[in-house]
């Protein structure tokens, strides 16, 4: 059972990523658009999961826990834990604006986020 929970964790995170990666672009430049006050967020640099060699701004997914529940167990459900870091350039109100404008961007995606603090969102994914 611990090996069908990490596969089933990693396509999740698969999924995750790949949205991130290929609908993302489009929802941060509606958010450019919606504020149009200065502030404008580039596009992230990631090309996968990876920030050994990224300049910000870049995300970071780190998979925290997977939960099942006795009620997750019968009808087949896994809940897993993910959490989403972004990094950007600025200082002050400018980087926390662009911080929550990204969280804002990715929960546009369709994607269920949790703010946690210093642009770090909780991500609960159920899968079936």
């Amino acid at each position: 059972m611990e090996q069908k929970t990490l596969k089933s964790a990693e396509q999740v995170y698969d999924e995750l990523k790949n949205l991130l990666l290929s609908d993302l672009p489009i929802y941060i430049e509606e958010i450019n658009k919606k504020y149009n006050d200065g502030i404008i967020l580039e596009q992230f640099t990631n090309t996968e999961n990876s920030i050994s060699t990224l300049k910000a701004p870049y995300w970071k997914i780190n998979f925290e826990q997977a939960e099942y529940s006795e009620k997750d167990i019968l009808i087949g459900n896994a809940v897993f834990k993910f959490t989403i870091e972004l990094h950007a350039i600025g200082t002050g109100e400018e980087l926390m604006r662009k911080l929550w404008r990204y969280g804002e961007a990715i929960a546009n995606t369709g994607v269920y986020l949790e703010s946690l603090k210093n642009g770090k969102y909780l991500v609960t994914c159920i899968s079936h």
